[in-house]
């Protein structure tokens, strides 16, 4: 059986021109991790996130619905929970819609092959890039231990899947300007920052605002939360 927690909002109003903040770029790049957009009828515009209410839908309560409170003005979206774990946040909102088309390029319907970071991002601050690519790893992203005989001890990863070349090297690029060293695999799939200093460091400079990597970090350091100040930050004031 599916569950709906339903309030739909179909008017709203906010400033599609507002200045670039780390909270819009975050909202970005989880965008471009998990989101998309569609027009029913050709009068119904939405934005929608996809996840696995396991593991996400507090990372959506959190962060993104507070974001699309604050910045669009959007007080309920529509969340729906369905089968085996999966979970659809959507906001609709004919503004918001527009704003990620026509002012940052982002594709409609299915764009997992055709995003990009957007230019205005490309070209902004340190921290505007950092909220960017946080945003991604934080919905298409995750932590893993490789446990293979060749390392002493369980090497710690963390991985950014997206089946898009053209957007792992863009994003290889603003974490070389932040001093972060990542990797692309052969599979053009994954770009990957690896061992536990590099880790430290991207966390440092980038954080996380998903507790379900932070969770999986702590289980084996347990020192953890001292290497994610921005996430932190943002946790305890929200």
């Amino acid at each position: 059986m599916e569950n709906h927690t339903t309030s739909i909002q179909v008017k709203n109003s906010f400033d599609i021109t507002q200045p670039l903040t780390e909270d819009l770029c975050e909202f970005l790049g989880a965008f471009s991790g998990d989101g998309f957009t569609n027009v029913y009828n050709g009068c119904k515009y939405f934005v929608g996130f996809s996840g696995d209410t396991r593991h996400d839908l507090r990372y959506y309560q959190d962060i993104i619905m507070p974001i699309a409170k604050r910045l669009f003005n959007i007080q309920n979206p529509y969340v729906r929970i369905g089968r085996k774990n999966a979970m659809w946040v959507t906001f609709y909102s004919k503004l918001l819609h527009q704003m990620l088309i026509n002012r940052f390029q982002m594709p409609t319907g299915v764009k997992f092959d055709k995003v990009r970071v957007p230019k205005e991002v490309l070209e902004a601050a340190p921290e505007m890039k950092a909220a960017f690519i946080r945003g991604c790893m934080d919905t298409d992203g995750c932590v893993f231990f490789d446990k293979r005989p060749t390392y002493k001890t369980n090497y710690m990863r963390l991985d950014l899947c997206m089946y898009n070349p053209v957007i792992l090297d863009e994003i290889k690029e603003m974490l070389s300007g932040l001093g972060i060293l990542s990797q692309r695999l052969a599979n053009n799939k994954h770009l990957q920052i690896t061992s536990k200093e590099n880790v430290r460091k991207y966390l440092a400079i980038i954080g996380s605002s998903n507790r379900r990597h932070i969770n999986k970090i702590l289980k084996k350091y347990p020192d953890f939360e001292e290497w994610n100040p921005i996430g932190n930050y943002r946790f305890l004031f929200r």
